[in-house]
């Protein structure tokens, strides 16, 4: 019992940690962390921060894993099998765009920053291991098969879409666009576009 009590104990002070870790990142950006600033906001001393988080670099990283795979859930949840491919790559999309637009500061903060290490957990052009971005490769590639999408190259295909929706999305955050209705529609339209270029036509 003693022992379950110690274990939450830590569960909850390293929480804490990254919590007052993350409200410095949205305010000063990754370069305002140190050691010593989370301490003081957090409540604790520099020498407990260093009993969960070996160095600045862990706790970097950490906060960042966190934060960014919350927003990846999104397109990493299960969506309705009934829908077409594209409806199901619209769906996905559409709650990643709303999961970033509810922590627009931390977003922008791990998006936007050129740390090499950081830039290695959330590249997306680069990376053939997110897992976000195979799964919108194979999505893609079943939409080829399945005679829904044209031909072409799901790696490609797919980074085009990321990125495109990275821009509205950072666009939407940077312009503070809350109005859902105009989030729709951006999101729409843009979908609109990206698909008609995709969606396999009828011969005449």
């Amino acid at each position: 019992m003693r022992k379950k009590m110690d274990d939450e104990q830590r569960r909850v002070i390293r929480e804490k940690i990254l919590v007052c870790t993350k409200s410095i990142v949205e305010e000063e950006g990754f370069e305002g962390i140190s050691i010593r600033k989370v301490a003081e906001l957090a409540g604790y001393t520099p020498g407990s921060i260093y009993q969960y988080f070996e160095n600045k670099d862990v706790l970097v990283r950490e906060v960042i894993k966190e934060g960014y795979e919350k927003i990846l859930e999104a397109v990493l949840s299960e969506t309705g099998h009934s829908l077409t491919i594209e409806k199901q790559i619209r769906q996905k999309f559409k709650a990643y765009t709303r999961a970033a637009m509810e922590m627009p500061d931390y977003y922008k903060a791990v998006m936007m920053n050129d740390d090499k290490a950081i830039v290695g957990m959330t590249s997306v052009l680069d990376n053939a291991s997110n897992g976000a971005i195979i799964i919108l490769e194979k999505a893609i590639k079943k939409g080829i098969d399945s005679n829904e999408f044209k031909e072409g190259n799901p790696k490609i295909i797919a980074r085009i879409i990321w990125a495109s929706n990275f821009g509205l999305t950072m666009r939407m955050i940077t312009e503070k666009i809350n109005d859902e209705e105009t989030i729709n529609a951006f999101m729409d339209e843009q979908f609109d576009l990206l698909f008609n270029g995709l969606q396999k036509k009828e011969r005449t």
